[in-house]
């Protein structure tokens, strides 16, 4: 094997499982599209059977041990002869497995997408979580944060930690003609979760019932704890859609087929529907606070409060549609070939 060429091990514990196909799409994708020889060892909080494939090993690991963990984690990497191993989203059952690459002479690079990292977020880790971050950082050789504001938080954690941004990975949209063309209503839409305390759909829905109801439509994408309780919030009102949770790839396929797109979570640690939604051609009513707001076009309006949100969404009645965002940045080759090269510093 060429000592220069990097060869990693990816280990996640969010990535598309038997039980959710949408679970850690951005892992996914951010391990696919780094050109680099690589195999993906995942560890899921799921119940399913072993899944092997050429490049992957993916357990259903709700009821697996720290001890059977690095033991897995250990066979995997006597297969192959990795110089590398790419953590994604720090758990504290990460930090043995880092220790012990680590005493095997090997580099050690980490993604981290979670918004419990954010700044305001930090005091709720609890001082276990805090201690094994802390630990888990100080032996880190390159963090990969998705946006500033993540940066921020794993600094203020252990403030020489080496870090390189790299934001989430946005895909193309298909190419087709969007439906909402030629129709009176204007389509607003929201693509997250729905857990009302941190996306706050319940919110949305009230603001949009001040809206002319036969000029309007609102649409809901997504599953969660609270879609029960949205359905009967929604339940008597004819324009207003509940579609439930989609894979990464029906969303897509859908957005064109809106005018807007709506975040107004209480926090994001990147905000990635905000720029799928722009890249499928629709205007994107975003906070500036979010981790993505660094990357945002002018078609991406800010909203700090529902005052912001109703008069938004009120002038978008009378607006055609922007043109649709590129965003080379946040490309899968571009980020893909900053990870690479990136590696390829660490092995020297």
């Amino acid at each position: 094997m060429n000592h220069n060429s990097p060869h990693t091990l990816h280990v996640a514990k969010w990535y598309p499982n038997p039980k959710d196909v949408q679970n850690g799409i951005f892992v996914k994708k951010q391990i696919d599209a780094i050109p680099s020889k690589g195999f993906v060892l995942a560890f899921v909080n799921e119940h399913f059977p072993p899944i092997e494939e050429e490049n992957l090993q993916l357990f259903g690991a709700k009821k697996m041990s720290w001890t059977v963990k690095l033991a897995t984690f250990i066979a995997t990497l006597s297969k192959s002869p990795f110089n590398i191993v790419h953590f994604h989203c720090f758990t504290p059952d990460l930090l043995p497995m880092l220790l012990y690459a680590k005493s095997k002479g090997l580099k050690i690079a980490y993604t981290e997408h979670w918004s419990g990292y954010l700044p305001e977020n930090l005091e709720q880790l609890g001082r276990f979580k805090f201690w094994a971050t802390r630990q888990f950082l100080k032996r880190v050789d390159m963090v990969y944060p998705i946006s500033p504001l993540l940066k921020q938080g794993l600094q203020q954690i252990y403030t020489t930690v080496p870090t390189m941004l790299m934001p989430n990975i946005v895909s193309g949209i298909p190419r087709k003609e969007s439906t909402s063309e030629g129709t009176s209503a204007v389509k607003f839409v929201m693509v997250a979760d729905v857990v009302f305390s941190i996306k706050q759909q319940d919110v949305v829905l009230q603001i949009f019932q001040k809206l002319p109801r036969m000029r309007v439509e609102l649409h809901f994408i997504g599953g969660g704890p609270d879609l029960e309780r949205l359905k009967t919030l929604a339940q008597r009102l004819p324009n207003v859609y509940i579609h439930g949770r989609k894979s990464n790839k029906e969303v897509l396929d859908m957005l064109p087929g809106f005018n807007a797109h709506i975040l107004y979570s209480t926090f994001e640690s990147f905000g990635i529907t905000t720029f799928e939604a722009r890249k499928a051609g629709l205007w994107a009513l975003t906070k500036s606070s979010f981790g993505g707001s660094h990357w945002a076009d002018d078609a991406c309006l800010m909203i700090e409060n529902e005052e912001d949100l109703f008069e938004k969404m009120n002038q978008l009645l009378h607006g055609k549609r922007p043109e649709a965002g590129s965003f080379k940045p946040l490309s899968a080759s571009w980020v893909g070939g900053e990870i690479n090269s990136s590696y390829k510093e660490l092995i020297g």
